[in-house]
């Protein structure tokens, strides 16, 4: 069940869009997992929402395990540069508040942590160390850090919290903590809170942390929680809960909405028991509390990156107390402000339409209860007569009316050497160099009906002269021509400051044809692209150009391929090669066997491959099924490389010595054995028609993959391997989640005359092994 809607307030009660009744919800508090990008963050959330949790608890800062964890920064040495970020922990922030949105699980997370200011052992790891490391004890060092009067540092911590609203502002799942336990002045948590007000522009509710804090006044902040939890037990066992509630209420007034948190116990959680933690939890819930937050001590981390054992007894006794909510049926039916613009659109008669406005906002679980409520506001023939329209435009979380595709322009490739990541989007400073600020976004399947590529993108002067600024097109990759396009100058942008809506008109020449939308920069100016959307105007008429800016900008990308070549729609399968069944088409080097009904297993370790040469020049896709691989495997002697697949486009036999050089030689997908910081990681080689900045060379324990480092690997699981080689484009994915993506130029197939030889599971060179323990199945190749 992936969350509702959006989180508000109303004075003290918190609110849950598509969601009838009051929320409540159960925090696990967990604040390394971010901080590894080994996947064990999702085996987590899996693990708690069993347990009946429906929320999670983490910081963004996070310096326990003493520089062996992830930063949010770029780290130089023993340091770290506050104004670079490092880009691989918000892509996996992204990927992992995307799987947390889509289980149905809140995310409260903390910019800061007060208890790096006393806690010295740690202090030192922490990024933004240098700016108090001369204060004196940890009230001087809270000082020395919120002091409003350093622009400096203010403005690097505004950049952090901008960086991590801009990741995650797709979502409406999550709370933004300001600091844990803070005891700072009031003045830093107001300027801090409201910064964050200001640049989700609303979008979230910011909560605070009382430990004795004086910022409880603060008129930003929605949410206080009690931490003082420590006093019920480790004395007399007299229960302080409902006083503690009366004492922070009595602190922050009535218009703010009250949790609390276990945190305080210490860290051997002594009275952490399913008994004592149903008694606490009963009391917080006889005070009306929604948010209920536990930290689970004995799950702390022993091995960095590893969790220990989970308390799962005491999450599900809490669960069955304090009954989290939305667990159970979602509303599905709504008439909101738009549903009465749709609806008016489509003709339906203005009088009807007054009466259902009795109907607005109120919520319903299924068609027929909406339907019931409809007819005894308008009658039964009208309901009959406009039932269609009503249950459609009624639909919660129904796609923008108008739109056949929106994709985030963030996801796409970009050529262009000066592209940041800003506003939600991509942007490129002003500079006089060319090249495309997006491209990748692809569609087929379309209509052949008159349809529109929309952008939404802003410029800093729309004055300063009539300079060129843009190319939007709209390509037929496959064919190698423009289906449309338009030249965007300075004066063309309506307003500056501000995204505008650009259209572009084109008709695709048949519903086969793979269209791509594409923005080339030509210079002179700032700006920024955060959405591209394909539009049917038939379906939109009547809209005018800001309400089409705003569900283009509001509207979730439904991706279509969005640049990842998801599925194999497009593809001829030219190759299947089951291996169950003890027969192959591969040739075959070193050793191997078959196993029955599971595939073919290769259990030499040097020379040992299935090799295919499917006569494919240029445009290639391989699939295949691989089980065994094992975690932390050993080197091979003192080779740590393991080749999974190989392609190249010259014969069986080539030398390989000067790969980096080589046109023929297109790639190597290695997996990495046990080997310091590079355990679990993937590898990707490529020869000379590839190389990029990184030499040839992409690894995740570099920062360089899209899934983050180590990997998890399981060796009772079968994995789904999926590479897609094609002009433009070089993709690999493991169980269809994209871990390298990397544009190829089209022009370095032009001169492709060779077919292309795809080795798997190994390689005939005499320092290449295969990964120990693997059965191979299910072998696909498709051409386009």
């Amino acid at each position: 069940m992936a969350f509702p809607g959006k989180i508000t307030r109303n004075g003290n009660r918190l609110q849950l869009q598509n969601f009838t009744g009051e929320p409540r919800f159960f925090f696990i508090e967990e604040f390394a997992l971010i901080h590894y990008f080994n996947e064990g963050v999702f085996s987590w959330i899996d693990k708690i929402v069993a347990c009946g949790a429906n929320g999670m608890r983490t910081m963004g800062i996070y310096v326990y395990d003493k520089g062996q964890e992830q930063q949010p920064f770029v780290k130089s040495g023993s340091s770290f540069l506050l104004d670079q970020f490092n880009q691989p922990f918000f892509d996996y922030m992204k990927r992992w508040v995307k799987y947390a949105n889509d289980k149905g699980v809140v995310v409260l997370f903390e910019f800061f942590d007060n208890c790096l200011f006393w806690a010295t052992e740690y202090t030192p790891y922490d990024p933004f160390y240098p700016h108090y490391q001369h204060a004196g004890d940890h009230y001087a060092k809270t000082n020395a850090f919120t002091d409003l009067k350093n622009s400096k540092l203010m403005q690097l911590q505004k950049n952090y919290i901008r960086k991590v609203v801009e990741t995650v502002q797709g979502y409406d799942n999550i709370i933004f903590g300001i600091m844990n336990e803070y005891i700072g002045s009031q003045a830093w948590h107001s300027e801090i809170a409201k910064y964050v007000k200001e640049v989700s522009q609303n979008r979230y509710l910011v909560a605070g942390c009382d430990h004795n804090s004086p910022a409880t006044a603060d008129p930003y902040a929605d949410i206080w929680f009690v931490h003082t939890g420590n006093r019920d037990f480790l004395t007399s066992g007299t229960p302080h809960v409902s006083e503690d509630i009366d004492a922070l209420r009595k602190k922050t007034g009535e218009g703010k909405a009250l949790g609390y948190s276990n945190d305080g116990f210490g860290d051997d959680g002594p009275r952490e028991t399913p008994n004592d933690m149903e008694r606490l939890t009963r009391d917080a819930a006889n005070k009306g509390i929604q948010l209920l937050g536990f930290m689970d001590h004995k799950s702390w981390i022993p091995t960095p990156g590893q969790l220990g054992p989970l308390n799962e007894a005491t999450y599900k006794a809490i669960s069955a107390v304090f009954r989290p909510a939305p667990l159970g049926p979602v509303a599905k039916f709504k008439l909101d402000a738009r549903s009465y613009v749709e609806l008016k659109r489509k003709n339906v008669p203005d009088d009807l339409l007054k009466k259902l406005e009795l109907l607005k906002d109120k919520e319903y679980l299924t068609e027929a209860e909406f339907l019931l409520a409809v007819q005894g506001t308008i009658g039964r023939n009208p309901t009959e007569q406009y039932k269609t329209l009503l249950v459609k435009y009624a639909t919660i979380g129904r796609p923008v009316e108008g739109f056949v595709d929106i994709a985030d322009v963030a996801s796409l490739y970009s050529n262009h050497p000066n592209v940041a990541m800003e506003r939600g989007g991509k942007a490129i400073y002003t500079t006089t160099a060319q090249g495309f600020l997006a491209f990748g976004y692809h569609k087929s399947g379309l209509p052949t009906v008159p349809l529109q590529a929309v952008f939404s993108i802003m410029i800093d002067n729309n004055t300063h002269d009539d300079a060129n600024i843009l190319i939007l097109d709209v390509y037929d990759q496959r064919r190698d021509r423009i289906i449309a396009n338009k030249l965007i100058t300075r004066k063309d942008f309506p307003k500056a400051g501000d995204f505008s809506l650009f259209k572009l008109d084109f008709t695709p020449p048949s519903m086969t044809t793979d269209v791509e939308i594409r923005i080339f920069y030509f210079g002179n100016a700032y700006v920024c692209a955060d959405k591209i959307g394909i539009l049917d105007p038939a379906d939109a008429a009547g809209q005018t150009d800001a309400e089409l800016l705003n569900a283009l900008r509001s509207g979730q990308a439904s991706g279509g391929d969005s640049g990842s070549s998801s599925g194999a729609e497009g593809w001829t399968l030219v190759l299947e090669d089951k291996l169950t069944d003890g027969k192959t088409q591969a040739q075959r080097g070193g050793e191997g066997k078959f196993k029955l009904n599971e595939g073919y297993a290769i259990t030499g370790r040097n020379q040992s491959y299935l090799l295919y040469n499917p006569g494919i020049t240029k445009s290639i896709r391989v699939e295949f099924d691989a089980k065994g691989y094992i975690p932390a495997e050993p080197m091979y002697g003192n080779n740590d490389q393991m080749s999974l697949i190989v392609m190249q486009d010259v014969p069986h036999g080539t030398n390989w010595v000067n790969w980096r050089s080589i046109d023929g030689f297109l790639f190597q997908l290695q997996k990495l054995a046990k080997f310091e910081n590079s355990t679990d990681g993937l590898k990707l080689k490529a020869g000379a028609a590839l190389r990029t900045s990184f030499d040839g060379e992409w690894k995740t324990y570099m920062g360089q993959g899209l899934v983050g480092h180590p990997l998890a690997w399981d060796s009772s699981k079968t994995y789904h391997w999926t590479v897609v080689f094609q002009p433009g484009n070089l993709e690999i994915s493991r169980d269809s989640q994209l871990i390298f993506k990397y544009w190829i130029d089209p022009k370095v197939f032009g001169s492709a005359t060779q077919p292309i030889v795809v080795y798997i599971g190994g390689d005939f060179g005499a320092n290449n092994v295969s990964p120990q323990n693997v059965t191979y199945s299910n072998v696909k190749i498709y051409r386009s």
